[in-house]
């Protein structure tokens, strides 16, 4: 009889029903694909470092101007001067506990928010809250630009900036209205010198005119909203984002593009979704974009290059069952060459990398699924043998036990070391 083929090197792809697919596969977790469709084991974390807090890392930040990394855990405040170093509380004012913070830095300082006042930090003391009385006081989403921090005003169309030069000082009249659409700010991000503003209905761009100072940009408004404000991200010279209709778009000149067609259904059908973080990752010359959904338990990756998606997990071994993945933040350490992740469990930093085999010694299962596989016809059919070609890798020591779930449902133990 003649070798026919497995499609198992298909892009994955769950918009419709899996029984109806036989082009593509129907799932990948915890692996990503090459140009040749082959499988991958995704990047694994080493234990890095350590906050102490026993709560979940909300935030990492490279602080450029002083290259050193800044953290956030339970609303304190954290850096690390050195690779491993020991982390240093640098707690005054605190943040709030469990609430991704958004950071920003001008010549002196860094900047964070997340849902109170502005909280800054000179590299000497310890954090301190904005004093200004003029300063807005209910911040999710900050920005340098042009010698101005800006901001939202959280429940509003405000967008808010500082005195030119002087991010510590404010004036109650210094806003300006996002008004196209009555819409409220939630989020915003700067780029190509524009500064974009999201609502739950509406994109809008702003630009410095050196008069007013900030004007809106014509043509630069959109009826594309966004369903969960930390979704944005730019990457690749142009803006995504999660919109109000829970497709993942790219901005194309000035026109949405979605690339989230694959896993649409997947996310549509998710209970909540504005919870959603965005986090990019270039390992091993690889960008990711890594999209947790913290309520409903699942991270979607979109591999840019490849344009494909994938889902990554958590294996819980005592459970049986795929979690969400252990990241709850991610941070690139510019001058240390490490992508760090903050745990989204504990205080705990990690290293990802291609070498890493596990996550902080858990075990990484990787699950690739073909679709409905009929070669084209409903006849009966019985495979006598299949033909696997596998790269070896470092795997367990020899004599290690490892666990297979068999077709009849039972456990079976192996070991490693037979032929």
């Amino acid at each position: 009889m003649p070798k026919v083929k497995i499609p198992i090197k298909m892009p994955i792809y769950q918009n419709i029903d899996e029984m109806a697919l036989s082009k593509f596969n129907a799932a990948l977790i915890d692996g990503y694909m090459d140009e040749e469709g082959n499988t991958y084991r995704r990047p694994g974390l080493t234990l890095w470092n350590n906050l102490g807090t026993g709560v979940k890392v909300d935030g990492l930040y490279w602080w450029k101007l002083k290259g050193y990394l800044v953290a956030v855990s339970g609303g304190k405040i954290f850096r690390v001067l050195t690779s491993g170093g020991a982390p240093v509380e640098i707690t005054g004012d605190t943040l709030l506990s469990g609430t991704r913070p958004v950071f920003c830095e001008d010549p002196a300082r860094v900047f964070m928010a997340n849902g109170g006042k502005i909280i800054h930090y000179n590299d000497a003391g310890t954090t301190i809250a904005m004093v200004d009385a003029d300063a807005p006081i209910n911040v999710t989403q900050i920005g340098w630009h042009d010698q101005y921090l800006v901001c939202n005003n959280v429940g509003t169309n405000q967008f808010h900036y500082s005195d030119v030069g002087n991010s510590l000082s404010w004036s109650a009249l210094s806003y300006v209205l996002a008004e196209s659409c009555p819409d409220d700010i939630g989020a915003i991000n700067i780029a190509w010198r524009e500064i974009l503003l999201l609502g739950k209905d509406s994109a809008e761009i702003f630009w410095d005119d050196g008069v007013n100072p900030f004007s809106r940009l014509e043509g630069a408004f959109t009826e594309r909203g966004c369903s969960a404000f930390y979704s944005l991200i730019f990457f690749d010279n142009t803006w995504h984002w999660l919109d109000h209709t829970r497709r993942f778009i790219r901005v194309d000149g000035r026109t949405p593009v979605v690339v989230s067609t694959p896993f649409d259904k997947i996310i549509q059908g998710y209970s909540v979704v504005s919870d959603c973080l965005s986090d990019l990752v270039e390992v091993s010359g690889r960008t990711f974009l890594v999209l947790s959904f913290p309520t409903v338990g699942k991270t979607l990756v979109f591999d840019y290059m490849l344009k494909n998606w994938y889902e990554w997990a958590y294996w819980n071994s005592i459970t049986a069952q795929y979690e969400r993945w252990l990241g709850n933040c991610v941070c690139y350490a510019r001058d240390w060459n490490k992508w760090l992740v903050g745990s989204r469990v504990d205080g705990k930093i990690y290293e990802m990398s291609m070498s890493a085999q596990t996550d902080g010694g858990d075990t990484i299962r990787t699950l690739r699924r073909t679709g409905h596989v009929d070669h084209e016809t409903m006849t009966r059919k019985r495979s006598h043998s299949v033909f696997l070609q596998l790269k070896r890798g470092v795997g367990l020591p020899s004599g290690s036990p490892s666990e297979v779930t068999g077709t009849d449902s039972n456990i079976y133990t192996c070991i490693r070391g037979h032929t």
